[in-house]
Parts: structure tokens; sequence; C-alpha cells
């Protein structure tokens, strides 16, 4: 059914009353009380024009008496959207019911929302179920444009998580995104590479493909969704193949439009390299030191090499230098003090 909203389309009064002056009648007495009416000579007609908007239908009994006429609105009604339930009212004959007629009115009741009407009709009693199915009417056009209103939410939304997960997913570095039950809803190619990922991870939880993680790790996250941006310089992580990398991480939350936290952004960067060549120039430091410390004698001769990193301790009391100085002695200093000690 369309969605027009001219004046009175979505509310006109459909009229089929082909026999007699019924139809005349009833189209003077609505128009006098307000109502927008259209008048159709037959259900085919009318039902032809259901889709171009309607408040209600108003028809006579008269009108299934023609073959395939209540098969035909029935048809009509079903075509409809979820959101719309036309009201059908049915202006009955008066006297007593017939077999064909018990039998047409029992159709009609399963058609949706039918109300019978029986003559003699005063105008008020039209009238008041006139407009108790257009308040119905409204209510459902109400439902149609808040669905609308919906679809079209969700649409921009998706075309918006489209375009954040085409930014992701080809950001060079390496960055998830996770909603609120920390399950992935996009990851970058770089951050795929760097943990050795393959395959699709959107819907999964992080502590499934990454059973090893500590809970440092999931503390970190449990911070994130509460709110907190949580920075590490280096975190020791564990691949799946049982690699371990070094990896600076930054977590922080995201928000809906609502103001309400919607999951977290990880992004994380290997510093592996970085890690071990600070740990192997702690180690080369540590070895120096008890090399240093290991010389017997302070004294040195005019040809010795002193590189002055370190002062070992048993010279301090000859020379006099600071053993918290850092940095140790440069070869002048070196010479100086051989010198002044001589």
């Amino acid at each position: 059914m369309s969605e027009q909203n001219k004046d009175g389309q979505t509310e006109r009064i459909l009229i089929c009353a082909p026999f007699g002056r019924d139809s005349d009648l009833i189209r003077r007495e609505l128009q006098g009380a307000g109502f927008t009416t259209v008048e159709y000579q037959s259900l085919e007609e009318l039902c032809a024009h259901l889709d171009e908007g309607a408040g209600a239908a108003l028809i006579g009994d008269q009108a299934f008496a023609q073959p395939g006429s209540v098969g035909c609105l029935a048809e009509a009604l079903a075509g409809q959207p979820p959101w719309s339930d036309v009201p059908v009212l049915v202006i009955t004959s008066g006297g007593a019911s017939t077999a064909n007629s018990r039998e047409a009115f029992r159709r009609l009741q399963s058609l949706g929302r039918v109300t019978l009407l029986e003559r003699p009709l005063r105008p008020a009693t039209l009238f008041s179920s006139l407009q108790s199915a257009i308040r119905s009417r409204r209510q459902q056009y109400q439902i149609r444009d808040y669905v609308k209103s919906i679809e079209e939410s969700q649409k921009a939304l998706r075309e918006s998580e489209g375009r954040l997960r085409f930014f992701i997913e080809h950001a060079p570095v390496a960055i998830t995104m996770f909603d609120r039950e920390m399950r992935y809803l996009a990851a970058s190619r770089r951050w795929m590479e760097l943990d050795g990922i393959t395959g699709d991870v959107s819907g999964r939880c992080p502590y499934e493909v990454f059973p090893q993680m500590t809970e440092a790790w999931k503390e970190a996250h449990r911070r994130g969704l509460a709110g907190e941006v949580v920075s590490s310089r280096s975190d020791r992580f564990e691949l799946p193949d049982g690699t371990v990398t070094w990896l600076k991480r930054e977590i922080m939350p995201w928000y809906t439009e609502a103001g309400e936290i919607g999951g977290i952004f990880v992004a994380t960067e290997d510093v592996t390299s970085r890690v071990r060549m600070e740990q192997h120039l702690r180690e080369s430091e540590k070895q120096f030191r008890t090399l240093a410390n290991a010389i017997p004698d302070s004294r040195m001769d005019g040809g010795s090499l002193w590189l002055g990193l370190l002062v070992q301790p048993a010279l301090v009391p000859i020379h006099g230098h600071n053993p918290e100085k850092r940095g140790g002695l440069g070869l002048g200093e070196c010479a100086g003090s051989r010198g002044s000690a001589a």
C-alpha cells in the first residue's frame, strides 16, 4: 500500500454500495460530516485502488452478491504491508439472515478488521463507527512511520558500520573493535598478520581465539569496558603457535549515539625487537660490571686501553672518583688521574 500523505488520501472512505441510491446517500451524508469519500461500482474496482490509500472501506452487503467478490477483497487485504489492516465496515440488509448471507459474513470475519453495521442505520452510528476506524488507521500509520524510521536508522547504521569496517580492515596498524560482550566487530589485516590469524573472527571472543590470554589482558579489557583508557608500553603475549611477542597496547572505549559504551577499540604495536634489544643491553651491562669488578690490579700502564664505561670500586680510593658518577671515565680523565697519582 502506498504511503501517500496528500490531503485526505490516507484517510479517505472507499464506498461500494452498487444497488439503489445507497451510494449517493452515503456519500452525501459522509461529505456533509467532513469525510473524504470515493465511490466504486464494484468490489473489484475498489480493490484495484485500495493501495492508493484508504482510511476505511464502507461496503454494502449487496456488493458480495457478485461472483468472486469475497475472494477479491480477501486477496487485496492479504497484500497489505505487515503494519496495515484497513478497517472494513459492511452495511447489512435488515430482516432475517439467509444461509448465503451467513456464509458470506463468516468469510468476511476471517478477513481481518471487519465491522458489521445493521440497517436501519442512524447517521450518528455510521459517523461514530467511521471515526473509530479512522483513529485505528492513524495508529497504523504511526506504526508504519515508526517502522520506516527504524529501517532507515538500521540502513544508516549498516552503511556506517560498513565504512568503519573498511577503514579498520585497511588501516596500516593493528586495530580490533569489540562490542560489550567482547565479540569481534572488526579487525585490521595488519592485526591478523601480527597475531597469525586467518579467516573471519567476527562474532567470536578473543578468549576463544587466544585461550592462553593472561588474566592481566582480560582485566585491561574490563577496565576499557568500564570507560577507562588503558595503555601499556610492553606486554608479553603468546601467539597460538607458542611464539612469545611483546606488544605496546592501548585500549579505549567507543560510544553509541545514546552516549553509552558500546565496546572497546584495541590498538597494538609489535615492540618485540625493542624489548629484546633492551634485554640484551641489560645483560651486556651486567656482564661488563661483573668483569670490571673482577679486575684485581687498579694500576694501569701507559699503553692500557681504558674504556671508561664503569668505575671499578677498587680504583676509588686511589683516584678519588665518585662511584655514583654515571658513564665512568673517559680516556683523558684516566690519563689525568694517572698523572696526579704519579
